[in-house]
């Protein structure tokens, strides 16, 4: 006998009353590159699959030293789901305003040292000067968060703090850690059924409350949050021109103060493993504890083409960089930030250096160098280089901040 079919569809959704909700009104006020499902496309829409990724990572990074892995793999897919299962926080993003879509980002150093990706072709000279590809910039939406009330004691610290290092240290599109899709906060509304939600303490700028540190002791091979925080100057209206000076600090130290011969000696490393020219003062890559991989281009030198340094294993070429440059949103205006993040460094893992169809291994001693080797190095002055950037900021009068919470 067939059954009677009801008049209505039963109602499986979550009621809203029921749930606790945090809605983030955002704008992205540094050119976001691509964002979009496509690499590099440029999009004026916000996915809730990104933000999902960035929460999971800053969600990591906020307790990369409180769990052990198999209890960090745990509570991070009870909190945003698993293949297995959906999370417990429900993530979506409401376009409020398109941002627009630029390709007149021209002959600006430090902004195209940053957006460097976005040029055709690497061959192209004239592409140094102008970006071919779109970036988007002034972006608004709204991403909300919510969650059952009877998950709040758990979800709700968890939650707030993982957006606060998303917003204050990352960003949306690639390139985040030269601060590129960086975010303004403008508006956070609560609801909880029953009663006042209140989160102010959460969205304080950072020289209020600052960001949790992860303990000392974090699971290997994991990123924590900054130990160490600079800001410059004082704050300016323009986010754009607070993010220029942040790259400008990292792109002098890195790449030196002029365009002449570089001070660092992979150049002439590579000249002495590829071609055996003569052997350098110092051999090495130190740079490479910068981020990886390394493109290295040798003008005149075609026999030096598609020279990287990189990761070692399949998969696993790329090395995030430790540096985070950006537009931190302070009081009013935004405030230039650099931040060295709490990051494994590259010789805990395995590094490479390809040419053409040869492969050369390289060793901690390789990048770290050796104390008398880094004396020989303007920059770095016997210093390991993390350690040499910050002292480098802190003579070019970048402050230092506090950055660890109250208990």
């Amino acid at each position: 006998m067939a059954r009677t079919l009801p008049a209505s569809a039963p109602n499986l959704a979550l009621r809203v009353d029921d749930r606790v909700t945090l809605e983030y009104d955002l704008t992205v006020v540094t050119p976001m590159v691509g964002g979009s499902a496509i690499a590099k496309e440029a999009t004026t829409q916000i996915r809730p699959t990104e933000i999902m990724g960035n929460l999971r990572h800053w969600w990591r990074a906020t307790n990369a030293g409180c769990f052990d892995l198999t209890e960090l793999v745990r509570q991070e897919n009870d909190l945003f789901g698993s293949a297995v299962h959906p999370g417990n926080c429900q993530i979506s993003v409401t376009t409020v305003k398109p941002g627009s879509v630029r390709t007149d980002i021209k002959n600006n150093s430090s902004m195209v040292y940053a957006l460097w990706p976005l040029r055709n072709s690497k061959d192209d000279t004239s592409s140094r000067t102008e970006l071919t590809n779109q970036v988007t910039l002034g972006t608004q939406f709204k991403l909300r968060l919510s969650f059952k009330q009877e998950l709040e004691q758990t979800i709700l610290p968890a939650i707030v703090l993982a957006m606060q290092a998303f917003i204050t240290y990352g960003g949306l599109g690639g390139r985040t850690r030269r601060g590129c899709g960086s975010l303004q906060l403008t508006q956070l509304t609560t609801q909880r059924p029953g009663k006042e939600l209140r989160v102010d303490n959460y969205t304080q700028p950072i020289r209020k409350i600052g960001l949790p540190t992860a303990p000392a002791k974090r699971v290997n091979l994991m990123t924590g949050l900054p130990q160490h925080v600079f800001i410059l100057g004082q704050a300016m209206r323009d986010a754009v021109q607070a993010w220029q000076k942040s790259l400008d600090a990292y792109q002098q130290f890195r790449q030196g103060t002029g365009r002449g011969r570089s001070p660092y000696p992979e150049a002439d490393s590579v000249r002495h493993l590829v071609k055996h020219s003569r052997t350098p003062e110092v051999y090495g890559f130190p740079r490479a504890d910068l981020g990886l991989p390394i493109v290295m281009q040798f003008i005149n030198e075609p026999d030096l083409a598609d020279v990287t340094i990189q990761g070692a294993n399949e998969g696993q070429h790329r090395f995030a960089s430790p540096i985070i440059t950006k537009a931190l949103q302070w009081d009013n205006g935004f405030i230039p930030m650099v931040a060295v993040l709490d990051a494994p460094h590259a010789w805990d893992k395995d590094v490479e250096l390809t040419w053409k169809n040869n492969v050369k291994p390289t060793c901690r001693d390789d990048i770290m160098l050796t104390e008398q080797d880094r004396k020989t190095i303007e920059p770095l002055n016997g210093d390991p280089i993390r350690v040499a950037f910050e002292k480098y900021l802190k003579r070019e009068g970048w402050r230092e901040v506090e950055t660890k919470v109250q208990a």
